[in-house]
């Protein structure tokens, strides 16, 4: 947390542990969810060659995008320095909030964008980690074949999972009994 705000009493302190831990079991689902969408497009849509370079220059733009609007803007409590803005940034997506800077919470707007640069930071990293982890370890990406089979579509050897492409039930049906 960023330390502007605590519980007092025993009571808000065990409320503040549950409802974090219930956040924190949504949040990673949620961001794990979109980072596993964001990266089966991204499959679909960019040169293999090219997708990890694109994918970790993107988080690194965003973190500098992210760190830039916070410093001319102003939306942090103090007078931090452009690096401290990335330190900043870099520390609130990596989900430690130390707290040695924080928003300033007299403006909507720096809550706001606060808000969405987390939310959309934490669902980029998730994309870039399921990336990394497709790249360092190609059997994780059964894991991604079981999220994009359902019942409409088929586990068939003729599925291709390079490019993670759903092959209809009927088609892999069709082309199993004409080969044999």
């Amino acid at each position: 947390g960023y330390g502007t705000f605590t519980p007092r009493t025993p009571g808000g302190k065990v409320m503040t542990v549950l409802v974090t831990g219930f956040g924190m079991i949504v949040a990673l689902g949620l961001f794990s969810a979109v980072g596993t969408n964001l990266l089966f497009y991204l499959r679909h849509t960019s040169h293999p060659r090219w997708l990890g370079t694109f994918i970790f220059l993107f988080l690194v733009v965003y973190i500098l995008l992210g760190a830039t609007t916070f410093w001319a803007a102003g939306l942090l409590q103090g007078e931090p320095s452009y690096g401290d803005c990335v330190y900043f940034a870099c520390v609130t997506l990596s989900t430690l909030g130390l707290g040695d800077y924080v928003p300033k919470n007299t403006r909507v707007f720096s809550n706001a964008f606060t808000f969405i640069f987390v939310a959309g930071g934490l669902s980029w990293a998730s994309v870039s980690l399921q990336y990394a982890q497709l790249w360092c370890y190609p059997q994780h990406e059964c894991m991604l074949r079981r999220h994009f089979d359902s019942d409409h579509f088929s586990d068939t050897p003729n599925a291709d999972i390079s490019t993670m492409t759903r092959v209809p039930r009927d088609a892999g049906a069709a082309s199993s009994s004409s080969s044999t």
